[in-house]
């Protein structure tokens, strides 16, 4: 028996994926930028620069894994973790999202300083665009469009 075309309903789950595609999209960029905040690495995974008066391998034994602090190292503050606030926004760093855009950013006044550098200060990025993060927004735009192509 062929397979019946309804129009009507594709039209209908495509203007829901218009509401809820976006909605994921930020939803995942900000969870990805998060993440990597407490990793203490860029979007595409690279280290940040440890500070001056220690290097790679003597930071790297302090953070674990899943990007926490090892409980070993209690007087040790992770690079970007003063106070708190900066890390503590990433978790609330959707601006604005709709079928057209999405903007990612965080209300806290020295971020700029600190994702992009100064003359004096190296960058250590936590919001930027990244090959893993593209990676996860087109696996959210092929399972929005698979549930409308293909009725999964």
């Amino acid at each position: 028996m062929p397979h019946k075309f309804r129009f009507d309903e594709m039209l209908t789950a495509l203007q829901k994926a218009k509401v809820d595609m976006p909605k994921a999209i930020a939803e995942a960029g900000q969870t990805y930028f998060a993440l990597n905040y407490a990793k203490q690495q860029s979007p595409d995974g690279v280290a940040w620069q440890p500070r001056k008066q220690e290097s790679n391998s003597t930071r790297n034994t302090r953070i674990t894994k899943s990007g926490s602090l090892d409980k070993r190292y209690k007087g040790f503050k992770p690079i970007g973790v003063a106070t708190g606030a900066l890390k503590e926004s990433t978790w609330h760093s959707i601006i604005s999202y709709d079928f057209k855009k999405v903007v990612w950013g965080v209300d806290i006044s020295y971020a700029g300083y600190f994702n992009y550098g100064t003359d004096k200060m190296v960058a250590r990025p936590f919001i930027a665009d990244g090959k893993e993060i593209r990676g996860k927004i087109k696996g959210i735009i092929k399972r929005e469009f698979d549930k409308i192509i293909l009725h999964k």
